[in-house]
């Protein structure tokens, strides 16, 4: 028989950033068509941009079932999701976020730790591994030497604020909602970014330098889904969600590698 399926669908972040255009773009029409086949409908709600939870929350509004499925940001959640941090624990490693990506999602599928990790918080993984480009320094003033960062404040989101141990600089809780006014006000001197979003941010507006230090491509979350209502699903339902969360991390890191190149030259002009 045929069942209508009315799905919240949360982030943070606004759809102008990728792992949030995602949704619209692939996971959507994915899982539309995908129920449609098995003779079901679907309705979303898009609650993005805070509508429902602002930047770190969307775990526990999933949890709590205000939502269906959400973004589940584990970069702003390192404490309840300390596994899936491992990236931002060794920064360093790679600056290939396919290669990043793939093995996250690979650890997802094989170590029971990464599972356990949501189930604890009353959520399941569905897939969507996402994965953000190599981490820069941008600030207001130049680097030359570690110590030019002597005494400035840098913003750094989650585990990542644990880079600047050592350096000098002092760190500051911050995320890409807020950066852009909080550099132009002084809040911070500089922060943690990458260039993915930092063009479409116009973060070069305010601060200017740019730092390589081959920091890495990072694991910051995930699609997932609330744990009561993923059970109650037929499992051919299931599926279809998979299948939409496949499609959306495809859809994410083509238009990712895609635009790399076309931040640093557009940042650079």
């Amino acid at each position: 028989f045929a069942d209508n399926y009315n799905v919240t669908i949360v982030t943070g972040h606004p759809p102008v950033f990728r792992w949030v255009k995602m949704y619209p773009e692939a996971f959507i029409p994915t899982a539309t068509e995908k129920l449609e086949a098995l003779g079901h409908s679907v309705t979303f709600s898009e609650q993005y941009g805070g509508a429902i939870a602002g930047v770190g929350e969307e775990l526990e509004t999933v949890e709590a079932g205000l939502a269906e499925i959400g973004g589940c940001s584990s970069l702003f959640d390192p404490g309840k999701m300390a596994a899936q941090n491992v990236t931002y624990y060794t920064p360093f490693a790679s600056d290939d976020v396919r290669l990043v990506s793939e093995t996250m999602g690979d650890l997802h599928r094989t170590d029971p730790r990464m599972q356990q990790a949501y189930a604890d918080n009353g959520v399941v993984y569905i897939g969507g591994p996402t994965a953000i480009d190599d981490y820069v320094l941008m600030t207001n003033f130049p680097v030359n030497s570690l110590a030019d960062l002597q005494g400035r404040k840098i913003a750094a989101p989650g585990a990542s604020i644990n880079w600047l141990a050592g350096t000098g600089a002092v760190g500051v809780q911050g995320n890409l909602t807020t950066y852009y006014n909080e550099l132009q006000t002084g809040v911070y001197d500089g922060v943690l970014v990458f260039a993915s979003a930092a063009f479409p941010g116009k973060l070069f507006e305010v601060a200017p330098n740019i730092t390589k230090a081959g920091l890495g491509a990072q694991f910051a979350g995930s699609i997932c889904a609330n744990k009561d209502w993923w059970d109650g699903l037929p499992e051919d339902v299931q599926e279809a969600f998979r299948a939409a969360a496949d499609a959306a991390a495809s859809w994410y890191i083509e238009d990712l590698e895609n635009f790399v190149t076309i931040a640093y030259k557009g940042m650079e002009a």
